[in-house]
């Protein structure tokens, strides 16, 4: 085959690419608004911004108030809680711009702290009630309600990595923990010591750290995380009432929300490595929430996927609350608001919508790409070559 023959085949390669579009992924956020009873979702890829909603206005529930938001994976679906109405609701979200309810399950008890395998194939569910001892396991695809367990202690909150499922018994400050099982929750109820009052649990992206917050302390309960045991490492000293927890996407920081000083405020952490975790940063950003009491479970803030911001809602149902998110700058902790105007936004969750570009958009480098790309500049160096212009 001739130079000729071989440009013009990159060439079609070139012109197939740019018609074809490309995939690109967008950060998104969607939000519960506890008292109105709807959710906005917020288009991150933007600056500023972009507001859409209130959606699903009379279909996330008759009465009650709104809690925990958590998104599966592949950011198709939200699984938004119905504390009141003990019920959980499955939102389609594959045209962010027009989320669409996809069916709800109700469950025996109050439906409060939502968490995700992390195959968004199974939902964890807990009460946050001070006497609860209910867990619950759904089945994300057809909302049915695998199991019921109630515990030996007691369960305000819950985390899983896929491996272990861990449990905040706020009565007794421990956490409890067990292996997972898609039959039977978790294996078995190991306990571990926590602070004052543990009312929120995170695992760090490798599932190597877990992270608590103790809502009547001043401290987050440190533990490292293997494949055959879960240890406490340490407490460390952050700003009174913790009760959201945030890991930046790397793994590498980790962002604490505490509801005591006036306003709330947000701290940060160095994670070392798995288990190794020290403060970074205390109180450098005031929220636009001065609340009282906590939300138990509820994961009211969040950081984007290229860990440049983090957003944050209402961590309690009293205070002085927001009717906006708080957005935090995290190269500088500076804090502007995006505006909602709802009552009162709440749980929240960031999560990336694939979506397919229009054709001769800027695309993305894929091989197909480099070939085409390849062609064009095959193309032209022949043509100077031969001097044409």
């Amino acid at each position: 085959m001739g130079r000729r023959q071989m440009a013009f085949g990159f060439v079609l390669l070139g012109l197939l690419w740019l018609w074809s579009g490309s995939c690109l992924a967008e950060p998104w956020v969607v939000v519960a608004n506890k008292d109105d009873r709807t959710i906005h979702t917020i288009d991150l890829g933007l600056n500023p911004p972009v507001v859409y909603g209130p959606f699903l206005a009379g279909q996330l529930g008759g009465s009650g108030e709104l809690m925990d938001v958590a998104v599966t994976p592949d950011g198709r679906y939200a699984l938004v809680s119905n504390f009141q109405e003990n019920r959980i609701y499955k939102i389609d979200l594959s045209d962010p711009k027009n989320p669409v309810l996809a069916g709800s399950a109700e469950l025996s008890f109050s439906a409060e702290d939502i968490a995700l395998t992390p195959d968004g194939r199974y939902a964890l569910v807990t009460d946050g009630g001070w006497f609860s001892s209910w867990i619950a396991l759904v089945r994300v695809s057809d909302l049915s309600v695998i199991r019921e367990k109630e515990l030996t202690g007691y369960a305000q909150c819950v985390a899983t990595n896929g491996h272990w499922v861990v449990v905040c018994d706020s009565n007794n400050s421990q956490i409890i923990y067990g292996r997972f099982d898609e039959n039977e929750i978790l294996l078995a109820e190991n306990t571990l010591p926590a602070g004052v009052d543990p009312i929120n649990a995170v695992f760090s992206p490798d599932g190597r750290t877990l992270l608590v917050a103790n809502g009547l302390d001043t401290t987050v309960s440190v533990y490292r995380v293997d494949e055959t045991a879960i240890t406490r490492v340490n407490d460390l000293d952050v700003p009174e009432a913790p009760q959201s927890i945030a890991f930046s996407p790397d793994g590498q920081r980790a962002f604490v929300l505490s509801t005591s000083p006036s306003p709330d405020t947000l701290s940060w952490l160095r994670v070392n490595g798995p288990g190794d975790v020290v403060v970074g940063g205390l109180g450098v950003a005031d929220l636009l929430s001065d609340t009282d009491g906590a939300l138990y479970g509820v994961d009211v803030l969040g950081v984007t996927p290229d860990g440049r911001y983090a957003l944050a809602g209402n961590p309690a149902s009293y205070g002085t609350l927001t009717r906006d998110l708080a957005l935090v700058d995290l190269s500088d902790f500076r804090v502007s608001t995006i505006p909602l105007g709802s009552d009162f936004p709440v749980g929240l969750a960031i999560f990336i919508q694939e979506t397919e570009s229009a054709p001769v958009n800027v695309p993305v480098f894929t091989p197909l790409g480099a070939l085409g790309l390849a062609g064009l500049l095959a193309l032209a160096a022949s043509r100077r070559l031969k001097g044409r212009p």
